[in-house]
């Protein structure tokens, strides 16, 4: 039951992670799933063991921006690992 209770929070996560990229005109669409990777792989490389908790950054779409808030694993390797994600919605100017 509680793995079952684990999807739903998942999937209705991955949904409105979802609806904020549509709300800023970024669909589901390679190119676009390329440019927010891109975008985080961006973000990893500047990651520390010191900084690597809500990491702040924005995405730009054709309709708006999202401030991002990311938190990474530093691996022993000295590599970042995404482990979290929040897209705020930013005022429209």
């Amino acid at each position: 039951m509680e793995r079952l209770k684990h999807q739903n929070r998942s999937f209705n996560r991955s949904n409105e992670l979802q609806k904020h990229l549509e709300s800023i005109g970024l669909t589901d669409t390679p190119q676009n799933n390329k440019f927010i990777r891109e975008h985080l792989l961006d973000v990893g490389k500047q990651v520390t063991p010191d900084n690597r908790v809500w990491v702040p950054s924005v995405i730009e779409g054709p309709k708006g921006k999202l401030k991002v808030e990311s938190t990474w694993k530093v691996l022993d390797n000295g590599k970042s690992y995404l482990s979290t994600i929040k897209f705020i919605p930013m005022e429209k100017k």
